[in-house]
Protein backbone atom coordinates (compact mmCIF):
# COMPACT_ATOMS: atom_id res chain seq x y z
CA UNK A 1 0.00 0.00 0.00
CA UNK A 2 1.42 3.31 -0.88
CA UNK A 3 0.73 6.78 1.05
CA UNK A 4 1.38 10.35 0.66
CA UNK A 5 3.46 12.50 2.94
CA UNK A 6 4.21 15.90 2.27
CA UNK A 7 7.28 17.12 3.75
CA UNK A 8 8.19 20.44 5.02
CA UNK A 9 11.42 20.47 6.70
CA UNK A 10 14.96 19.04 6.18
CA UNK A 11 13.25 15.95 4.26
CA UNK A 12 12.53 18.51 1.21
CA UNK A 13 14.66 18.21 -1.78
CA UNK A 14 18.25 20.45 -1.11
CA UNK A 15 18.25 20.14 2.66
CA UNK A 16 20.13 18.48 5.29
CA UNK A 17 17.99 15.26 4.89
CA UNK A 18 16.74 15.37 2.00
CA UNK A 19 18.43 12.45 0.76
CA UNK A 20 16.94 9.78 3.23
CA UNK A 21 13.44 10.01 0.93
CA UNK A 22 15.80 9.14 -2.04
CA UNK A 23 17.41 6.12 0.14
CA UNK A 24 15.47 3.15 -1.64
CA UNK A 25 17.35 1.02 1.00
CA UNK A 26 14.56 2.54 3.97
CA UNK A 27 11.49 1.90 1.38
CA UNK A 28 10.58 3.19 -1.74
CA UNK A 29 9.74 7.30 -2.28
CA UNK A 30 8.36 8.74 -5.04
CA UNK A 31 8.20 12.61 -5.94
CA UNK A 32 5.03 13.84 -6.83
CA UNK A 33 4.94 17.45 -6.66
CA UNK A 34 5.55 20.55 -4.64
CA UNK A 35 2.58 21.31 -2.49
CA UNK A 36 1.30 23.93 -0.12
CA UNK A 37 -0.76 23.41 2.78
CA UNK A 38 -4.41 24.66 2.40
CA UNK A 39 -4.78 25.48 6.04
CA UNK A 40 -2.24 28.01 7.55
CA UNK A 41 0.17 26.29 10.48
CA UNK A 42 2.37 27.96 12.71
CA UNK A 43 5.71 27.02 11.26
CA UNK A 44 8.58 27.95 13.88
CA UNK A 45 13.02 26.67 13.85
CA UNK A 46 12.75 25.35 17.58
CA UNK A 47 15.07 23.56 20.09
CA UNK A 48 19.18 23.42 20.79
CA UNK A 49 18.90 21.50 17.00
CA UNK A 50 16.44 24.28 14.73
CA UNK A 51 14.15 21.54 14.29
CA UNK A 52 11.65 23.07 11.62
CA UNK A 53 8.39 22.26 13.39
CA UNK A 54 4.68 22.43 11.92
CA UNK A 55 2.67 23.28 15.17
CA UNK A 56 -1.11 21.99 15.57
CA UNK A 57 -2.71 24.89 15.65
CA UNK A 58 -4.66 25.80 12.35
CA UNK A 59 -5.52 28.86 10.88
CA UNK A 60 -2.94 30.48 12.85
CA UNK A 61 0.63 31.32 10.71
CA UNK A 62 1.21 31.06 7.47
CA UNK A 63 0.18 28.34 4.24
CA UNK A 64 3.29 26.03 4.70
CA UNK A 65 5.59 25.32 1.10
CA UNK A 66 6.66 21.20 1.00
CA UNK A 67 6.66 18.16 -0.88
CA UNK A 68 4.27 15.51 -1.71
CA UNK A 69 5.74 12.06 -2.04
CA UNK A 70 4.26 9.01 -2.33
CA UNK A 71 5.83 6.16 -0.42
CA UNK A 72 5.48 2.32 0.59
CA UNK A 73 4.91 0.95 4.11
CA UNK A 74 8.56 0.51 4.69
CA UNK A 75 8.96 4.17 4.06
CA UNK A 76 6.23 5.16 6.66
CA UNK A 77 7.75 2.80 8.91
CA UNK A 78 10.90 4.16 8.53
CA UNK A 79 9.43 7.57 8.69
CA UNK A 80 7.69 7.45 11.80
CA UNK A 81 11.01 6.08 13.57
CA UNK A 82 12.78 9.20 11.73
CA UNK A 83 9.97 11.17 13.00
CA UNK A 84 9.72 9.67 16.70
CA UNK A 85 6.45 9.59 15.79
CA UNK A 86 4.31 9.78 17.97
CA UNK A 87 6.32 11.40 20.94
CA UNK A 88 8.11 14.15 19.11
CA UNK A 89 5.82 14.46 15.64
CA UNK A 90 2.92 12.81 15.28
CA UNK A 91 1.83 11.43 11.87
CA UNK A 92 -1.48 13.31 10.85
CA UNK A 93 -3.39 13.70 8.00
CA UNK A 94 -3.54 16.90 5.94
CA UNK A 95 -5.18 18.58 2.98
CA UNK A 96 -2.33 19.81 0.74
CA UNK A 97 -2.76 21.51 -2.80
CA UNK A 98 -0.39 19.96 -5.34
CA UNK A 99 0.92 23.28 -7.36
CA UNK A 100 3.08 21.40 -9.93
CA UNK A 101 3.47 18.09 -11.30
CA UNK A 102 6.52 16.88 -10.07
CA UNK A 103 8.33 13.83 -11.68
CA UNK A 104 5.26 12.93 -13.84
CA UNK A 105 5.16 16.05 -16.10
CA UNK A 106 1.13 16.04 -16.16
CA UNK A 107 -0.06 18.91 -15.97
CA UNK A 108 -3.59 17.81 -15.40
CA UNK A 109 -2.44 16.62 -11.74
CA UNK A 110 -1.63 20.88 -10.78
CA UNK A 111 -3.19 22.83 -8.62
CA UNK A 112 -4.97 19.52 -7.04
CA UNK A 113 -6.06 18.75 -3.31
CA UNK A 114 -3.77 15.84 -1.80
CA UNK A 115 -4.90 14.35 1.70
CA UNK A 116 -1.34 13.82 2.98
CA UNK A 117 0.07 12.06 6.41
CA UNK A 118 2.53 15.59 7.90
CA UNK A 119 4.29 15.06 11.20
CA UNK A 120 3.10 17.08 13.34
CA UNK A 121 5.61 18.74 16.53
CA UNK A 122 3.68 17.65 19.31
CA UNK A 123 5.99 18.26 22.71
CA UNK A 124 5.38 22.27 22.41
CA UNK A 125 4.57 25.06 24.97
CA UNK A 126 2.27 27.70 23.99
CA UNK A 127 5.71 30.20 24.40
CA UNK A 128 6.51 29.22 21.32
CA UNK A 129 3.78 29.70 19.22
CA UNK A 130 5.43 33.43 18.12
CA UNK A 131 6.30 34.45 15.19
CA UNK A 132 7.96 34.72 12.90
CA UNK A 133 6.31 31.63 11.44
CA UNK A 134 7.75 30.49 8.03
CA UNK A 135 6.21 29.19 5.24
CA UNK A 136 9.06 27.69 3.23
CA UNK A 137 11.89 26.22 5.51
CA UNK A 138 15.58 26.34 4.31
CA UNK A 139 18.22 25.34 6.67
CA UNK A 140 20.67 28.06 5.54
CA UNK A 141 17.78 30.26 5.23
CA UNK A 142 18.50 34.20 6.70
CA UNK A 143 17.10 33.35 9.68
CA UNK A 144 20.50 31.93 10.77
CA UNK A 145 18.77 28.88 12.55
CA UNK A 146 21.03 26.00 10.51
CA UNK A 147 19.44 22.79 11.32
CA UNK A 148 22.21 21.34 13.34
CA UNK A 149 22.12 17.22 13.25
CA UNK A 150 24.60 16.65 15.96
Amino acid sequence: MMNKVFVYGTLKSNQPNGRFMRDNSNGFAKFIGKGITEKRYPLVIIGEFNLPSLLKKEDLGKQVLGEIFEVDEKKTQWLDMFEDHPHLYKREIIRVIQVDSGDSGDQAISQRVQECWCYIYQQFEDSQIKPPFYDDYNSSGAHGLEYNQE
